[in-house]
């Protein structure tokens, strides 16, 4: 099973923590962030590695400023969510997914 979390860069130590805890008890499976930015943080390294690393400019957005920047950063992860579903559907080629 493939886990995935959208993120903005002040976040990324809280995936960090929710990747380590399902690695802990589910090691086989794999944990996706998006990070919700237009690039990619220069401070990810220090949280560990994640399995995948997916930026939501890049998945599909015609306007990533017009569609994100209106939101909170909360608003912005549920606006991402479906077009993260896809990306790991479909480009990491799995079937089962679970969203934190």
């Amino acid at each position: 099973m493939l886990f995935f979390t959208i993120v903005c860069a002040n976040h990324l130590a809280l995936a960090s923590l929710l990747r380590e805890t399902i690695k802990r008890h589910m090691p086989e499976n794999k944990f996706v962030v998006c990070i919700l930015e237009k690039e990619m943080p220069h401070n990810i390294e220090p949280f560990g590695r994640f399995d995948d690393v997916i930026l939501a400019n890049d998945i599909g957005f015609k306007n990533f400023n017009q569609t994100i920047f209106k939101y909170t950063q909360y608003e912005a992860s549920g606006a991402c969510k479906g077009n993260c579903s896809v990306i790991c559907f479909k480009l990491i080629h799995w079937k089962k997914t679970s969203y934190f």
